[in-house]
């Protein structure tokens, strides 16, 4: 959900390990939840209720974590524990989390310390890093998900897999152009656009356009392929086709840029290759 954030706080006495609420040195403000997660070392505490001051009802030594003595001033990191499912499912090749958060900062604001990944649904906890500074007592709101409103700056927290039967990827293109005209010449005006809620700045987006103009300013050879064996391939995977004798191909590389797969009693791949520059 958008705005998510977590953020940090101190203990303010040591915490044994049977301790059933703890005492931090600030939950007001920024304001936590009544109830939800935190972490402290390498223990994830669940609590039920709050109260000036404090976090009660402690259920300790959650998600496979060791309860454990907790010393005075050891930092207080706030854990978000979210269970998802897939748009289309089955779902495989399950990828890692984007976190802007991780991706983008200089330090890593935040932590991934359980991820579940299963064909129809997963889940993920979550936590503030020592790295999320505390001023005057108050912990830095730190966002997984939604706009920070003092800078501007949006988070994303995204988790993508293949669902079994995928249509391959459409993508509108929202960015810049840039074009040359001895291509423009021989194969006529190309232009691509991007619109990907993760390019977060001019730079990083110009960096993707670069590297796009390098590999399509020249024209080269598309080919539609249909795999009769499991599939194997993946998109950005390079292969060699050794003769087709018909095309004139001999020993030449090809980028799979495009993957459809359909289930229909038996798997159906359909592959869209473009020869490698």
């Amino acid at each position: 959900p958008s705005p998510s954030t977590v953020t940090v706080t101190k203990l303010v006495a040591q915490l044994s390990a049977s301790a059933t609420e703890m005492e931090v040195s600030n939950i007001s403000d920024p304001p936590w939840p009544t109830t939800g997660y935190c972490r402290i070392d390498s223990e994830i505490i669940k609590y039920d209720s709050t109260v000036s001051g404090r976090l009660l009802e402690l259920t300790r030594a959650q998600f496979g974590t060791d309860a454990a003595v907790h010393l005075n001033e050891a930092i207080v990191r706030e854990s978000k524990f979210f269970q998802f499912g897939w748009s289309q499912t089955p779902a495989v090749d399950i990828r890692d989390p984007f976190i802007a958060a991780m991706v983008y900062e200089k330090s890593n604001l935040v932590s991934i310390d359980r991820f579940i990944k299963k064909p129809y649904s997963g889940e993920i906890v979550i936590s503030a890093t020592e790295s999320v500074p505390i001023t005057s007592n108050s912990g830095e709101i730190v966002f997984l998900e939604g706009q920070n409103p003092y800078t501007g700056v949006d988070y994303f927290t995204a988790i993508s897999g293949r669902a079994i039967s995928d249509a391959g990827a459409t993508a509108e293109v929202n960015s810049q152009s840039a074009s040359y005209s001895d291509s423009i010449r021989k194969h006529g005006l190309k232009e691509v656009k991007i619109d990907n809620r993760f390019f977060s700045d001019e730079d990083y987006a110009q960096r993707i356009a670069n590297f796009l103009i390098s590999k399509m300013e020249n024209g080269s050879p598309i080919l539609d392929v249909n795999v009769i064996s499991m599939p194997r391939l993946q998109l950005g995977d390079r292969v060699t086709i050794s003769r087709i004798e018909q095309l004139g191909i001999s020993n030449r590389d090809y980028w799979v840029i495009e993957s459809k797969i359909e289930y229909t009693g038996g798997v159906k791949q359909k592959l869209t290759l473009r020869e490698a520059s």
